[in-house]
C-alpha cells in the first residue's frame, strides 16, 4: 500500500534479544520477511534494549530522507497513506507528522473499526501519559472548536508508535534520549523537544492506520507488560535491591511501572521545569519532593552521558522554555494548561 517509488527501504528491528527467552516471537516469520523484497532489511539486537533505543538503531541505519516509525502491531489502510503524511513535511521540514488511528480487532485481524482518535488532539494526562482530547475550550471552559476532519492540524503530543519526520530533523533534535529504557516517555520527549526547538507536530486525518491493541491477551497468548530483567533495572539506574524500594503513593509498583515512572522523571527533569517536576512528584509520590531512593536515581541524570547529549542539543537549538510550550502550544491548541500546571493542582 506504499508507492514503490517513494519507498527506499523497510528496516525491521527485532528487539527480542539473542536468547529469545523474553517473548514468544516466531523467528522463522521474521526471517521470511527479509525474503519478501530486497528493500527489506532485518537487524537483530544482541540484547533487549527497548523501544527508544531500537528506533535509534533503525534510524541510524536508514538511508532515506524521511523516517517513518511504525510499530509491528500497525497496518496501513490506504494506498495514499504516505502521500498524505508527507505533505505537511514538504510544507515545513521541521514537522513531525502522525497518522490517525483506527482499531484492528486482536481476535480477527480482518475486522477494522474506527478508533477514538479521529478528530482528537494528543495531550498528556495528570500521570504524564499520552491521552486524547476532542474539544478546545475558551476561558469560560466552553467548547469552541473540534479538530479538522480533513486537514492536518497541530497537536501538543502524538502517540509514539506511528509518525514521520525528516532524518536530518530527527537528529537535529538529538534523536531519542538513549537513557530511556523499555517503554514510556519517548513520545512525550520527542514532542517537547520538537515544539520547544523550532518544530511542530501535526495529526493527518487522511493518513489512516489500523492499530492492534492488546485486549484479549489470554486468548491470543500475548503479554503486557513485558518482562523486565534485573540487568535492565540496574542499567536504568535502580539499585540492586529495587524490588523492595522505589515505592509510590498507594504502594509498591511492579518493575515495568517503575521503569515508566523513571522514564517520566527523566523527561520531566530534562524538558520541563522545577514546578512541573514538583507537581508530578506530588501526584505520584504524595510529596513535592522525591523520596530518597528516587531522588538518588534522579541525581544520576546530572552526570549521565546520554542526558548531557540532550542538554547540549537543547543549547545548540536555543530551545524555548516549558512555560513557553504551555502558553504557545498547549493552551493555544487545547484551551487548557497542561495537567501538571500549578493552577490545576488540588491539595
Amino acid at each position: 500500500r506504499t508507492p514503490p517509488e517513494l519507498l527506499r527501504e523497510i528496516i525491521i528491528v527485532d528487539d527480542s534479544g539473542a536468547d529469545h527467552t523474553l517473548d514468544n516471537a516466531n523467528e522463522e516469520e521474521i526471517a521470511e520477511l527479509a525474503l519478501l523484497s530486497p528493500k527489506v532489511k532485518v537487524v537483530h539486537n544482541a540484547e533487549r534494549i527497548g523501544c527508544a533505543k531500537s528506533r535509534m538503531v533503525g534510524a541510524n541505519m536508514a538511508e532515506g530522507e524521511v523516517l517513518v516509525f511504525v510499530d509491528s502491531h500497525i497496518e496501513m489502510e490506504s494506498a495514499t497513506w504516505l502521500e498524505h503524511l508527507l505533505v505537511p513535511i514538504l510544507e515545513n521540514p521541521r514537522t513531525v507528522s502522525t497518522q490517525t488511528i483506527d482499531v484492528i480487532d486482536d481476535l480477527d485481524s480482518k475486522h477494522l473499526y474506527q478508533g477514538k482518535a479521529l478528530n482528537f488532539w494528543g495531550i498528556v494526562n495528570e500521570n504524564f501519559i499520552f491521552a486524547y482530547q476532542n474539544e478546545r475550550f475558551n476561558e469560560a471552559n466552553e467548547t469552541i472548536e473540534h479538530p479538522s476532519a480533513r486537514e492536518p492540524y497541530e497537536t501538543p503530543f502524538i502517540p509514539g508508535s506511528l509518525f514521520a519526520i525528516r532524518k536530518d530533523e530527527f537528529f537535529r533534535l538529538g534523536g531519542y534520549d538513549k537513557g530511556l529504557y523499555v517503554w514510556g516517555g519517548e513520545n512525550m520527549e520527542l514532542a517537547l523537544k520538537s515544539w520547544t526547538c523550532g518544530g511542530r507536530l501535526v495529526i493527518v486525518p487522511c493518513s489512516r492506520v489500523g492499530h492492534m491493541f492488546r485486549v484479549h491477551m489470554k486468548e491470543t497468548g500475548s503479554r503486557w507488560p513485558p518482562l523486565i530483567t534485573a540487568e535492565t533495572m540496574q542499567k536504568a539506574g535502580f539499585d540492586a535491591d529495587y524490588k523492595t524500594k522505589y515505592k509510590v503513593k498507594g504502594g509498591n509498583f511492579n518493575d515495568f511501572e517503575k521503569i515508566v515512572k523513571w522514564n517520566n522523571i527523566r523527561v520531566l527533569s530534562l524538558w520541563t521545569n522545577d514546578e512541573t517536576m514538583q507537581n508530578y512528584n506530588k501526584r505520584t509520590f504524595g510529596s513535592r519532593t522525591l523520596p530518597p531512593d528516587w531522588q538518588q536515581a534522579q541525581e544520576k541524570i546530572k552526570t549521565d552521558p546520554f542526558a548531557l547529549e540532550q542538554i547540549q542539543k537543547k543549547k545548540e537549538n536555543q530551545c524555548q522554555s516549558f512555560d513557553w510550550f504551555d502558553k504557545h502550544v498547549y493552551m493555544r491548541l487545547t484551551g487548557n494548561h497542561h495537567p501538571l500546571h500549578s493552577s490545576l493542582m488540588k491539595e
